[in-house]
């Protein structure tokens, strides 16, 4: 039950291929986020509160959630002609499962959707000014169009 199936990798990426390409990326990240986990929102609730009275299975479907990360690489590659290990699109993917994990731990699974919705939405409103600031030229010193980076 923690684990993703490949119906709902199918899911989010419906969902975020459904998103409009003039939608600003993280906005479109945030609905398509919210769209998938509102249409499955029993099940979502089922597993917050079953992570919740068991730590080792949060853990579990928290790593889980990984199985996500190369849908929303691609997509994001696709919206911002991005390689795929570039760092940028990498780091937005990465903010997808934060914002995932945030919503576990701040979502009260007895309430709404709509509280969901507001957790998903502030948190990528919060990230909004650091994700959506220019990206410099690759070319640029500093700029590495390694998948690695080294921090000494």
């Amino acid at each position: 039950m923690v684990d993703p199936s490949g119906a709902r990798v199918a899911r989010l990426t419906t969902a975020l291929a459904a998103q409009p390409a003039e939608l600003p990326l993280l906005q479109a990240l945030a609905a398509a986020h919210t769209q998938f986990l509102l249409t499955n929102l029993p099940e979502v609730a089922s597993l917050v509160r079953l992570g919740r009275s068991s730590p080792a299975l949060r853990r579990r479907w928290l790593t889980s959630l990984e199985v996500f990360e190369p849908e929303v690489i691609g997509w994001v590659c696709e919206r911002t002609s991005c390689a795929p290990d570039l760092l940028y699109p990498r780091m937005i993917a990465g903010l997808a499962l934060l914002v995932a994990q945030l919503a576990v731990e701040r979502w009260d699974p007895d309430t709404s959707g709509e509280q969901l919705a507001q957790v998903i939405h502030e948190a990528y409103r919060t990230a909004a000014t650091l994700a959506e600031a220019p990206r410099p030229p690759a070319h640029r010193p500093g700029c590495s169009t390694s998948a690695s980076v080294h921090v000494v």
